[in-house]
């Protein structure tokens, strides 16, 4: 499993767009994009060119505005929505409160500087961890424009996301038994059991593939599952969940017994 990311759409020298992800990405809240060291907008262009969209969390979407958001024609292919601006524009909420969204775009043009986003959630179960994953919103599903200048002067946070490099295979398939929800759903004799049963072998498969021995898938499925008890609020039942889904996965040399 690798990080997912998204199809570029457009790509010139004063600016880029992508589509909105279709699964998580992973971020990691103690680093900083280059962006964010200088709030211009050709190093914001530059950056989603080589790393692709990243996270950020400030006062931006519906929560920030009242009122809804007016169509913009098509931009990249996509319907695109925005709030007005200036004296006669639309009105900001007094007290808007932080919301994470993921950058898709940025553009310099004659007309000014501009960047696109879409709203997102913070799917991470565990709340102290840093490593978090973020899902393109299912509720809020438009893209929004905003001025450049009003993209600086509201945002609060911004994160890169993870490469694949940077996230271990532990950490992504930790990561994966985390995030399935419900947690009864990993006994529920159905989609969600075989879902489970499916990632553990998976991991042995491909830690042995890797090492070239049962021992090292052996010693991964272990790994990751004792890893999950520290990951996520419910990890101590969330362990014995997956230690029951996971019986029988192995190969002819060793098998799971729960």
């Amino acid at each position: 499993m690798e990080p997912a990311s998204s199809q570029i759409l457009n790509e010139l020298t004063n600016a880029v767009f992508y589509e909105r992800p279709k699964q998580g990405i992973f971020i990691n809240e103690q680093g900083k994009p280059k962006y964010a060291s200088t709030l211009k907008i050709e190093t914001l262009i530059v950056e989603l060119k080589e790393s692709g969209p990243f996270v950020g969390l400030g006062k931006f979407g519906p929560g920030a505005y009242v009122g809804e958001p007016s169509k913009l024609k098509k931009m990249f292919g996509q319907d695109i929505y925005y709030w007005k601006s200036g004296p006669d524009g639309a009105k900001r909420k007094e007290y808007a409160k932080n919301v994470s969204f993921i950058i898709l775009g940025a553009q310099k043009t004659a007309d000014g500087e501009h960047v696109f986003f879409t709203m997102s959630n913070d799917v991470t179960l565990n709340q102290k961890v840093t490593t978090r994953e973020h899902r393109a919103s299912t509720t809020d599903t438009k893209i929004y424009i905003t001025s450049h200048k009003t993209f600086v002067d509201y945002v609060n946070d911004l994160y890169p996301v993870l490469t694949g490099s940077e996230l271990t295979k532990d950490q992504l398939y930790v990561q994966k038994l985390v995030n399935i929800t419900p947690l009864d759903s990993i006994l529920d004799r159905g989609e969600g059991e075989r879902k489970c049963k499916a990632i553990g072998q998976e991991i042995f498969d491909y830690f042995k593939q890797k090492y070239g021995n049962s021992d090292a898938g052996q010693n991964a499925v272990q790994r990751i599952c004792e890893a999950v008890g520290h990951s996520a609020q419910d990890g101590h039942l969330r362990k014995q969940y997956i230690d029951r889904a996971w019986d029988g996965i192995g190969d002819n040399n060793w098998h799971w017994m729960s």
